[in-house]
């Protein structure tokens, strides 16, 4: 929280929006019109106009009356050197959209910019795949996270809006699972038996199942030498 206040009283100083009116845009990227409309801009300029537009604006800020103009191609090497400045600096990686937005605001300079990139929050690296499997509506429905994940055109809200509405797989028992196994073929009643063991998993069981002798008689635990070897190895 204190990040985000210092990163909006940056934008505010030079943009003379208020705080509030900062933490309202909740660090959204604006382009066109509307960053023009939410005051982060002054205004928007076409490719043909820009650098005398530019140049204009260098030579408005003169110190001094023995000051020269600068000249179009002048006024177009400072700009480009304040717009690579400011997508170059070190504070700009991990932010570059927020770059991208500062370079594009008339009259931003280098330092200015890394001032507020500096306090902006850190961006989440997590990607969106990942995002959706941590969903909390995801317990459940993993097999369809997982689907979603893999859509290259689904976002976080969309995915929880589509888990929140399906329905939460039924879990599979013990015994079902015991009972599963290929190792309960032809151990059908050993299964059973080992399905209603308190404190039996699946994996125990498969252990056990497949050192026990099948219906064939090949080699392997009786019944009661596997019911002691699961109880040794809980003792």
């Amino acid at each position: 929280d204190e990040a985000r206040k210092m990163f909006a009283e940056k934008v505010a100083r030079y943009t003379g929006l208020s705080v509030d009116a900062v933490m309202a845009t909740e660090a959204a990227v604006y382009d066109g019109q509307a960053i023009i409309t939410t005051g982060l801009a002054d205004g928007m300029v076409n490719a043909a106009d820009a650098i005398g537009v530019m140049a204009e604006a260098i030579n408005s800020n003169k110190t001094g009356g023995t000051m020269p103009e600068l000249s179009a191609a002048d006024a177009v090497t400072q700009e480009n050197q304040r717009v690579m400045g400011i997508l170059g600096c070190p504070e700009a990686r991990g932010h570059e959209a927020l770059a991208q937005m500062l370079a594009g605001q008339p009259g931003m300079s280098v330092a200015q910019a890394k001032s507020i990139l500096a306090a902006a929050a850190p961006a989440d690296t997590t990607s969106t795949a990942d995002r959706i499997l941590a969903l909390e509506e995801a317990g459940g429905r993993e097999t369809l996270a997982q689907t979603l994940a893999a859509m290259p055109e689904m976002t976080v809200e969309q995915a929880r809006t589509i888990l929140a509405a399906s329905p939460i797989a039924a879990a599979t028992s013990l015994h079902d699972a015991v009972m599963a196994l290929d190792e309960a073929k032809g151990r059908e009643e050993l299964a059973e038996k080992l399905a209603v063991m308190p404190g039996m998993t699946t994996d125990q069981a498969r252990d056990l199942l497949a050192a026990a002798p099948d219906k064939s008689g090949n080699a392997g635990l009786s019944m009661n030498n596997a019911f002691d070897a699961f109880m040794q190895s809980h003792s």
